[in-house]
């Protein structure tokens, strides 16, 4: 966990977005074979912190404070080891963000809101049920339906597996 906090705070003070959108797909990969939530909670963060430092309206100089601010934040976050402790920092981090976002609110839904509803989208194409996909992230049914609704997701997915495929890959993880 440690490693990925560091990697994830390298991309972001490097202002990296491809390294963090591939750090992203590790964590989310992990997240689904573990169902950690610490997990989940890094996939839904290293998803926002790409498109932050991806956007050039971050990058503006009245945001600097704000973005150094988050970065430290972040930096702090591995090393963190007792859990209530990290969960307080994660909500710490969250709310830089939606500070940051607020700051040239665009959308309906904050960063952190779309965030966990595109992870949640992508474990639902994955094969997870609509219910856990949702409980994982801290998404409603509700927002994540209207968000499926919406994409091609289940199009752009790599590895189609119809429900035999995907129960005996369950059972195989089970066993294993």
């Amino acid at each position: 966990m440690e490693d990925i906090c560091r990697e994830m705070w390298i991309g972001f003070i490097k202002r990296n977005p491809k390294k963090l959108r591939k750090l992203h797909k590790h964590i989310l990969r992990s997240a689904s074979l573990s169902t950690s939530k610490k997990l989940f909670e890094l996939a839904v963060l290293s998803y926002v912190l790409s498109k932050i430092v991806g956007k050039t309206r971050f990058q503006r100089r009245t945001l600097q404070e704000q973005m150094r601010q988050l970065g430290d934040e972040l930096a702090k976050l591995g090393r963190i080891k007792d859990e209530k402790e990290w969960y307080k920092e994660v909500e710490k981090i969250k709310n830089y963000i939606v500070s940051l976002d607020e700051q040239d609110k665009r959308y309906s839904l904050s960063l952190i809101e779309k965030g966990a509803v595109k992870v949640a989208s992508t474990l639902y194409a994955q094969g997870f049920s609509l219910g856990k996909a949702a409980e994982y992230t801290g998404t409603t049914k509700q927002e994540l339906l209207a968000y499926v609704g919406k994409t091609m997701m289940f199009e752009r997915m790599e590895e189609r597996r119809d429900v035999l495929a995907r129960y005996k890959a369950f059972k195989r993880f089970v066993e294993s």
